[in-house]
């Protein structure tokens, strides 16, 4: 893969894979769950009151991608259907386009156009570079800040800290910390044996009585590999919408050259 391509690859494994995240099903749940406190319990059901749920949106931004002590920026636009799909279209320069990414259950597609060429990848190769299945729902979730799946999370409160829980499910660690004024989250962490994967929540934006995520940072921090740098993204949205239809256009152009 190209370095363009990699950089769009560890991003989505970092969200997807690096803690084994597809333990986690969202479901209804209406009771504590046991070992929770139903004060935390009732906390996350306020806090998924104001949750941003679509199954299919659009939204714009800008990005910024720090791998291995190198930052790229770009603007962006983005698509996604919640459980099959996510398309991206990278405009670093002028609101020309640079890239173009189309991941869905069964494969990543791309384009450079800087480079003319482009790849096609089955999602099986890039579950075993992750350790795990990889999962579009956990990052719908996470670009969000949807928390109505965690509430079958057993969440304690910290005694030390207000507004932050903990708990696990299975062989992964859950921290929430939470505004508890304005009902949102501040950071959402998650543990497991191969990495951990840090959400700062920056500053939101209303969508009609609920929130979306107006900037957000997301850290992997690898702990299986004591050389693998971490990675971090950082996006600004300037713009979240809520769609009933939207396209996923893809194509090859003539004349590119397939990578490897």
């Amino acid at each position: 893969m190209n370095r363009g391509l990699l950089c769009l690859v560890c991003v989505y494994l970092a969200l997807t894979g690096c803690v084994g995240l597809r333990q986690r099903q969202p479901q209804a749940i209406n009771s504590v769950p046991h070992g929770g406190s139903s004060a935390a319990f009732s906390l996350l059901n306020q806090l998924s009151m104001r949750d941003f749920e679509s199954a299919s949106w659009s939204a714009t931004g800008q990005i910024g991608l720090v791998l291995d002590g190198r930052r790229m920026e770009s603007a962006f636009q983005m698509r996604m259907q919640r459980d099959s799909i996510l398309w991206i279209s990278l405009k670093p320069m002028l609101g020309v386009e640079a890239f173009r990414v189309r991941i869905t259950r069964d494969s990543l597609q791309f384009v450079n156009r800087l480079n003319r060429e482009f790849g096609s990848y089955s999602m099986a190769v890039l579950s075993e570079m992750a350790g795990t299945p990889v999962d579009p729902r956990m990052l719908h979730e996470l670009l969000l800040g949807v928390v109505g799946g965690l509430r079958t999370v057993a969440f304690q409160f910290s005694p030390e800290v207000p507004g932050l829980m903990s708990g696990s499910v299975g062989r992964v660690t859950y921290d929430l910390k939470a505004d508890t004024v304005n009902f949102r989250p501040h950071s959402l962490s998650l543990a497991g044996s191969e990495g951990r994967l840090e959400v700062n929540y920056q500053a939101w934006m209303p969508i009609g009585d609920r929130r979306a995520p107006e900037r957000l940072i997301l850290r992997a921090l690898p702990t299986a590999s004591k050389t693998q740098k971490a990675t971090e993204l950082e996006l600004s949205f300037s713009k979240i919408v809520a769609e009933q239809a939207q396209e996923y256009p893809f194509s090859i152009p003539s004349g590119y050259r397939r990578m490897p």
